[in-house]
């Protein structure tokens, strides 16, 4: 059974988003098709971010949230399910107006991802972009 928690702690200034995307993005603990973005391009995922919220004068405070789904050892979870698995959960309607970067990670005994949500909901709308705070 999976469990989702929410990491204390969040990046509150952009150089430990930079860090944060790094680490969860790093070859030792991931591979590239493991990695993924939703509502945003994985690999420019700091610059949109950034730019999204600036974009909304929301560039002070928390920049983003970050999340860990975990797999018990004694489940039977490959990383390319867990992929799999992530890519399902971010097509939920509560995922839709977030940019998401999430890698799986196989570092650990057990299988789990890591996501990364923006701090700010994006939605198109037919007046423009809004945005508003989390």
């Amino acid at each position: 059974m999976a469990i989702i928690k929410m990491i204390k702690n969040p990046p509150k200034t952009k150089s430990n988003l930079k860090k944060l995307m790094n680490y969860i993005t790093q070859p030792a603990k991931t591979r590239p098709d493991l990695v993924g973005g939703f509502n945003c391009d994985w690999e420019n995922a700091y610059d949109e971010f950034t730019h999204t919220k600036k974009d909304f004068d929301k560039e002070d405070g928390i920049q983003a949230r970050h999340m860990v789904m975990s797999f018990d050892v004694n489940d039977d979870v490959t990383v390319e399910l867990a992929k799999q698995i992530g890519d399902e959960i971010l097509q939920h309607k509560l995922f839709e107006n977030f940019q998401v970067v999430y890698a799986v990670h196989k570092d650990k005994d057990h299988v789990h991802i890591h996501f990364v949500l923006t701090r700010s909901i994006w939605k198109t709308a037919n007046v423009g972009i809004k945005r508003l705070p989390i």
